[in-house]
């Protein structure tokens, strides 16, 4: 017997949201330099009505990547329906993580600026990861995230490395055994 979300393969449109008998539609969102995806799901239902996957011939830069956000959300006309959450998920290798018994939220840049190469007008913020003792630093997408919030309102949003440690670190173990696990994405390693 299988459980769980019922996945579809549709395009996203305003049909799927229409034929809804819910009003309770959370939107999440993917950004990264290389593409994007969102999905909108049934939060009543617990159903995903739609979903989209976009990845770009070739990464772009922030500023490009807004250009690119915003004509994808005008195909799929995201941005004429109403949802009751949303959600963005930045993936890029701005990030860093710190224990938090380390962490100092007047240090933020300089977590950072061994691992990755951070400009002065970069907005610096992080992800508690509460159950773990661990903070995610990181830079996001700001002029994206500006554009999500004239659109949706207040939203929350957060590095996809943050999704992706809760996510195994709240994995029951089995054993004793050191476990090591390794994300292998598009020009990225995660360990």
């Amino acid at each position: 017997m299988v459980t769980g979300l019922r996945f579809m393969t549709e395009k996203m449109t305003l049909d799927n949201l229409e034929q809804s008998k819910s009003d309770y539609h959370k939107l999440s969102i993917q950004i990264s330099l290389n593409g994007l995806s969102f999905c909108v799901l049934d939060t009543v239902d617990n159903h995903i009505l739609a979903s989209e996957n976009v990845v770009f011939e070739k990464e772009v830069n922030p500023l490009e990547l807004l250009k690119k956000v915003k004509e994808i959300f005008e195909k799929y006309r995201v941005a004429k329906v109403s949802f009751s959450e949303v959600i963005a998920i930045h993936k890029n290798q701005l990030f860093s993580l710190v224990p938090k018994a380390l962490f100092d939220e007047g240090e933020l840049a300089n977590y950072l600026k061994f691992n990755a190469k951070i400009l002065t007008n970069d907005v610096i913020v992080y992800d508690e990861l509460e159950r773990n003792d661990l903070m995610n630093v990181y830079v996001p997408f700001m002029n994206v995230n500006n554009y999500i919030y004239e659109l949706f309102g207040e939203f929350e949003f957060k590095h996809s490395s943050t999704v992706m440690v809760e996510s195994l670190l709240n994995t029951p173990q089995l054993g004793n055994d050191a476990i090591s696990y390794v994300h292998v994405g598009e020009k990225q390693l995660d360990i």
